[in-house]
């Protein structure tokens, strides 16, 4: 990361986090289910704490705490601004119950195209 100049902060302790201009949140995946377990809701709430005090908020595939299936969402899931997700939109970006917490929605393609799809390309 030394060639992008950016400045990366390692908190041992969450109530010393400086004051951040955007957070970016890839804490959990499509695999998440359930409660957020204590490290991880520790880390939700930081982000959470951070957006509501004006940082931009960033969720990579979907916002950590909520079942990309069912939109199922655990308490202290991370309420992002934006979404970026990849090939296609998950369940959750859309349902009544989670799509709030996932702000803007964008859709990336990643080359994946029909493979995903089960269906082989020409």
């Amino acid at each position: 990361m030394d060639h992008y100049d950016l400045p990366v902060e390692i908190l041992h302790d969450a109530s010393s986090a400086a004051p951040a201009d955007a957070v970016v949140d890839a804490l959990y995946g499509t695999g998440f289910h359930g409660t957020l377990r204590l490290a991880g809701r520790a880390a939700c709430d930081l982000m959470n704490r951070q957006h509501q005090n004006g940082a931009l908020l960033l969720a990579v595939d979907l916002p950590s705490g909520i079942n990309a299936d069912t939109g199922a969402v655990a308490e202290g899931a991370v309420r992002a601004d934006l979404t970026v997700t990849f090939h296609r939109a998950k369940p959750l970006h859309y349902m009544p119950g989670s799509a709030h917490y996932c702000g803007e929605v964008v859709v990336a393609d990643i080359g994946i195209g029909a493979y995903a799809d089960g269906q082989k390309e020409e």
